[in-house]
């Protein structure tokens, strides 16, 4: 079963470029990335019913079971942390030099100097006569005599009487080298904030959100952004909606769900959320929706006790894979007027 989702995830995500032998043989930057890169943002809220509005009956049949290959994603800052955890400060040397590294590598005689406890300024004084340093081969008659005048062979470079050939890369090759760069920084990035909660400042339907505030009746419970490779559609991973426990009056209690986003011909989200108003009783609120959208389409699920709204969007190149695509486009005009 993990590989064939392994496998599906790989397939899926094969792009146009992987049948191109070199990026100027691409005719659009969409052929260089994979299909199946989207972030998808949701928000889910409570609906309080109103005086005299008919209950939403409860079940306790089916009993409440988790898919086996659900995912808890974590935050995006708690990743940052994560990766930048091991690395270290600069320390300080007697309140005036400062190292990075404590195992960097020293010269021989920068250790002696060090183990004697030789002053850092002395250091600028350097005299191989008056320095307590054993010098092996021992320093030679004219080495040892600042004053001797005994001659000391020196190389001196012959003057070449042909300029050096310079050797530079063409434009083309230049600028197809400046596109693969930029696409693996691309790739490297999108795959670095894949599979996390991202950060609020990323959120993208905030408006929406304040609007669902406005409404007296209605509680915004959870609202998230996050990014992957969707996979096929027999080939689903679910992500639990981090929402257990909440308070908001004597009837919601407690709500759990998850989410998985699948591609075929179109996009599928697939929603299953349980509202328990009594925790102590196995009765519970059911939405279960599965939904066939586009990308960059606001859908809205709708339930009498719960509503979901969800967005899905592809991921686009980012502006220094965009130059690096117009400087080769540039390039190979170049090269086919020569």
């Amino acid at each position: 079963m993990i590989r064939r989702t392994l496998t599906t995830l790989i397939c899926c995500g094969l792009s146009v470029y992987a049948s191109a032998t070199s990026p100027r043989e691409l005719t659009s930057l969409t052929d260089a990335l994979p299909a199946n890169r989207f972030a998808i943002e949701l928000i889910v809220f409570l609906r309080e019913p109103t005086m005299g509005a008919p209950i939403e009956p409860l079940q306790e049949q089916p009993q409440i079971i988790w898919p086996h290959d659900v995912m808890a994603l974590t935050t995006q800052r708690s990743q940052q942390r994560a990766q930048y955890s091991d690395l270290f400060s600069s320390s300080a040397v007697n309140s005036r030099y400062c190292h990075v590294d404590p195992d960097a590598f020293l010269p021989d005689f920068m250790n002696i100097v060090l183990s004697n406890g030789f002053e850092t300024e002395l250091l600028n004084e350097f005299s191989p006569m008056g320095s307590q340093i054993t010098l092996s081969p021992p320093l030679s008659s004219a080495e040892a005599n600042p004053l001797s005048v005994d001659p000391i062979d020196v190389y001196e470079a012959q003057p070449d009487t042909e300029p050096p050939q310079i050797v530079t890369a063409s434009a083309i090759s230049q600028a197809e080298k400046n596109f693969r760069d930029a696409l693996q920084s691309f790739n490297d990035g999108f795959d670095a904030n894949s599979w996390q909660w991202l950060n609020d400042d990323q959120l993208r339907l905030q408006d929406q959100r304040r609007s669902i505030n406005l409404a007296p009746e209605l509680d915004v419970v959870f609202h998230g952004r996050w990014q992957q490779p969707v996979p096929a559609r027999d080939a689903p991973q679910r992500i639990l909606l981090p929402v257990q426990t909440i308070n908001l009056s004597a009837q919601f209690t407690r709500l759990n769900g998850h989410i998985g986003i699948t591609l075929g011909r179109y996009l599928h989200a697939n929603t299953k959320l349980w509202l328990q108003p009594d925790p102590a009783t196995n009765a519970y609120a059911e939405l279960n929706e599965s939904r066939r959208m586009r990308s960059n389409e606001l859908h809205y699920i709708d339930h009498p006790l719960i509503g979901v709204l969800i967005n899905i969007e592809p991921i686009d190149a980012d502006p220094t894979l965009e130059r690096s695509w117009q400087d080769l486009q540039e390039a190979k005009s170049l090269t086919s007027l020569e």
